[in-house]
């Protein structure tokens, strides 16, 4: 694909799934958002130089067991002892405090379980075969993100944003973009 698609015409061709899924919608007002940053022009698909498709799915999620140490204290180090004598005639008395300092260490692993799901979200760019109803594929694009929540359109719209970062970048390479986290909400 080139490098310079500004002033280029497209089209979004969902598939019969997508095409009354509120939430494939609200996917597709992000894409033609970026897309028409980039000084593309939506038309109709008929008019279209080229025609946009997107998927995306999550997977049912993997079990992650991880462990790690837990601090405490060891023992003792070392220990200080003050003491006083009291004197009174022939009789006496002894009246001593200990401190002890203590050593801190691990002292034993917690292990724990969670839930790690797989999000994937996928862009093609195609360009009409002229007197054919066929899609010659000229970019494709793909972005992969793991994590605890199995809520789709919590992540999604992040996804979305870090594809078009440098968009559409060079051909034939593999990068990794670290997005920033989304912040998870819960309901009471």
């Amino acid at each position: 694909m080139p490098s310079d698609i500004s002033g280029k015409t497209y089209a979004v061709f969902p598939t019969e799934e997508q095409e009354n899924s509120l939430e494939y919608k609200t996917y597709e007002t992000i894409v033609k958002t970026h897309l028409n940053k980039l000084g593309l022009h939506e038309v109709p698909v008929l008019e279209a130089e080229m025609v946009v498709r997107f998927d995306y799915g999550i997977d049912s999620g993997r079990d992650v067991i991880s462990s790690s140490p837990v601090f405490g204290k060891t023992g003792y180090s070392s220990a200080t002892s003050r003491g006083t004598v009291y004197s009174h005639g022939n009789q006496a008395s002894f009246s001593s405090t200990t401190e002890y300092t203590p050593t801190f260490g691990v002292v034993g692993t917690q292990v724990t379980q969670r839930t790690v799901y797989t999000r994937v979200f996928s862009l093609y760019i195609c360009k009409p075969q002229p007197g054919t109803h066929r899609l010659q594929t000229i970019y494709e694009a793909e972005i992969l993100s793991e994590g605890s929540s199995d809520q789709l359109c919590s992540v999604l719209p992040t996804m979305i944003e870090t594809l078009f970062m440098d968009f559409p970048g060079e051909s034939g390479t593999t990068k990794t973009k670290h997005a920033p986290r989304v912040k998870q909400t819960t309901e009471e």
